[in-house]
């Protein structure tokens, strides 16, 4: 049995990836197959959207530093 609670939890999660979901594919134009997870600190590019591609099934983590903020980072010194 679930806890009322976390059912609550549950179902704002879903409005919140929904919504994420919406706004990733039909504000910023990023093509995302909506079987695709996206992690909440996951940083997409928000330079390029149209060049974001992500297929079904996929799943998008976040928390790590790209190729290009370490090379960024090793000409700022």
């Amino acid at each position: 049995m679930m806890n009322t609670a976390v059912m609550i939890r549950n179902k704002i999660r879903e409005l919140v990836l929904f919504v994420q979901h919406f706004v990733f594919t039909k504000i910023f134009k990023m093509d995302i197959h909506p079987s695709a997870k996206i992690s909440f600190g996951a940083r997409l590019d928000k330079t390029n959207p149209s060049g974001v591609h992500i297929a079904e099934e996929s799943y998008v983590a976040g928390g790590g530093d790209s190729v290009f903020t370490r090379l960024r980072q090793s000409f700022a010194r």
